[in-house]
């Protein structure tokens, strides 16, 4: 259930970015022999997989297993067949890791879109870096208010962000489920 639901925040993000009626964000692929007709999507996915929290991110491995399984033939949008492509990152568990790492997905691995989660140290450099990269982000695990403030936003006066989003419950609902 989590999957599917995570895969329809994923996908309401790629179709709300207008990937329907665009394909420019999608490169082609122009090695190992494939079609160069068929274009691919770069998702960077970066979590904690080492370091003290690397609990959090400990099933990612094994779940983005599933998943490139499940979209080893590619996905269709708007009739259109794209590879993906999922590019995993280690930020072990550091803010300075995580920023770095995410610079190299978007700089070097030319992703198109970014997934982050688990730790607020791992979570708000990595769409600091989306954000000011223009690159699409799509994070969660960190109560919102954390990551709505702790990217420099505010309460009373908030600026809307293009290329960044969040999903995820907040400080009162970790509050109220643990008690």
């Amino acid at each position: 259930e989590f999957l599917k639901r995570s895969g329809a925040v994923v996908g309401g993000a790629i179709v709300g970015g207008g990937a329907l009626g665009a394909t420019a964000w999608a490169r082609p692929i122009q090695h190992l022999g494939r079609d160069a007709a068929v274009e691919t999507i770069n998702l960077g996915y970066v979590s904690p997989l080492s370091g003290p929290d690397a609990g959090f991110g400990e099933p990612d491995p094994y779940v983005l297993s599933l998943v490139r399984k499940h979209v080893e033939k590619g996905v269709k949008i708007g009739g259109k067949t794209y590879r993906v492509n999922i590019i995993q990152k280690d930020a072990q568990s550091t803010s300075s890791v995580s920023a770095r790492v995410t610079q190299g997905l978007i700089n070097s691995d030319h992703i198109d879109m970014l997934l982050t989660t688990s730790t607020r140290e791992v979570v708000l450099p990595a769409v600091g870096a989306a954000q000011a990269a223009g690159v699409p982000a799509v994070s969660t695990t960190v109560p919102w208010q954390s990551w709505f403030l702790g990217s420099g936003n505010s309460l009373t006066k908030p600026k809307p962000y293009k290329w960044i989003y969040h999903f995820s419950f907040g400080v009162a609902n970790f509050l109220d489920t643990y008690t």
